[in-house]
């Protein structure tokens, strides 16, 4: 391999090595963010779980309080009950009926509340059930993602370092003047290194002349793209055996 060609492979092998670097660590750096997305979805899940055995307490809270204000119109009908000995006149035996009826009336309502925060009760019951049977299958589905991603956190650093060695070795044997150029056209354009194909530069899709396609195809020098500046190569499948030069085209006048 003559030392134009081992330099473009040289050049073309470093282009690559940093593309899968630059992907490699764009996915690596995507992991922590994929992590904490798992934790924030299970920590929401526990807060609702949480948040529904509450409200259950709550609703049990507010049926002893109801409970607690049978018990105290009970004892306030028994108290009223009593006064029915000391009843004189007509007038004050209606009012004390009127005042039982009350009392009757609360304490039916108060039941019939505690016989619908009973009946909520036992829904949410069943419903603490599957949420917490929900969050066991959440949990461990979680956690598998979590070990999944950490695992292929691990493979991309293993990749990476491997990469990073190959990376430093090929620049070892890059020929300064090259790679000082390389490393200029690099963040202008994104990569320095670019396929001909034909007469076509595949960096900026720009046609070349005839005589520098052949002295990129034939010649002893790297050349570079009169356009966008990237180093060009010629792909291995549109490689032929030397040709005698071609004179340059013609300036027009």
């Amino acid at each position: 391999m003559t030392d134009k060609k081992l330099q473009l492979q040289f050049l073309r092998d470093f282009q690559d090595l940093e593309r899968e670097i630059a992907g490699l660590e764009a996915e690596a750096e995507e992991i922590p963010k994929a992590l904490q997305s798992i934790e924030t979805e299970r920590e929401a899940a526990r807060a609702k779980q949480a948040g529904l055995e509450e409200r259950r307490k709550d609703l049990d809270r507010e049926r002893a309080r109801r409970e607690a204000d049978i018990e105290s119109e009970r004892e306030r009908m028994r108290k009223t009950q009593g006064k029915q000995i000391e009843i004189k006149t007509n007038k004050e035996y209606t009012a004390l009926l009127q005042e039982i009826e009350g009392v009757k009336g609360a304490i039916d309502r108060l039941e019939t509340e505690i016989l619908e925060m009973m009946e909520s009760s036992e829904e949410m019951i069943e419903d603490i059930r599957r949420g917490a049977d929900r969050l066991r299958e959440e949990e461990v589905q979680a956690r598998s993602r979590l070990e999944g991603k950490k695992e292929g956190l691990r493979r991309i650093e293993d990749r990476l370092s491997t990469l990073r060695n190959d990376h430093q070795r090929i620049e070892r044997d890059i020929d300064p003047d090259w790679l000082s150029e390389y490393q200029r056209i690099k963040p202008v354009r994104g990569w320095a290194v670019a396929a001909l194909n034909g007469t076509i530069c595949t960096g900026c899709h720009q046609s070349l002349i005839l005589q520098l396609v052949h002295e990129i195809k034939h010649g002893d020098e790297i050349k570079t793209c009169p356009n966008c500046s990237r180093i060009l190569y010629v792909p291995e499948i549109e490689e032929s055996p030397a040709e005698s030069p071609r004179p340059a085209e013609p300036t027009k006048a």
